[in-house]
């Protein structure tokens, strides 16, 4: 025997709209979700801010590397306005313009070694040497063999170490 089936059809009409609504909007992130995330970055800041706080490494100011290297303002002589010219590989000319700080063992000697001419002529002459290498070498070859040449001549240990305040080559 055959039975009929008793369907409800405004039930089915309700539930394919329903279904449509849920395919027509776009998924959208739960609020557990933004907090999830937000909490797990706030996390990981805070922890990082405390083992830099915890390690105790600070960056080094310069009044801290003075203190540390000693380096008064009293032993640094300045010498200013080189202009030396040399000719490169290719046969073209180029002019290296720089200033020099030297720092000094003893604090009396900065004027007479500003003004001495044998100090300045022994700076261009390292830097005529080197030529075009000047190009190519970094300038802490450079600082090495010209204060390798100044130790030779005033005395061994009077200059520590060079600093170029101006290196332009043109």
């Amino acid at each position: 025997m055959a039975h009929k089936a008793k369907l409800d059809i405004l039930d089915i009409e309700a539930e394919i709209e329903a279904e449509k609504r849920k395919e027509a909007s776009p998924k959208r992130w739960g609020y557990r979700k933004i907090l999830f995330i937000g909490g797990s970055v706030l996390v990981c800041v805070v922890g990082v801010s405390l083992w830099i706080h915890l390690t105790g490494k600070e960056v080094p100011r310069h009044r801290d590397i003075a203190k540390r290297e000693q380096i008064s303002l009293k032993n640094i002589a300045r010498l200013g306005g080189f202009v030396i010219d040399f000719e490169d590989d290719g046969g073209r000319y180029r002019v290296l313009m720089c200033d020099i700080a030297l720092t000094l063992d003893k604090d009396g000697d900065v004027k007479s070694i500003e003004n001495r001419v044998d100090v300045r002529s022994t700076i261009y002459k390292t830097a005529k040497r080197k030529g075009c290498a000047l190009l190519r070498l970094p300038k802490d070859l450079l600082k090495k063999e010209i204060n390798t040449e100044l130790n030779n001549l005033l005395g061994e240990g009077t200059v520590k170490t060079i600093y170029f305040t101006e290196f332009v080559i043109l």
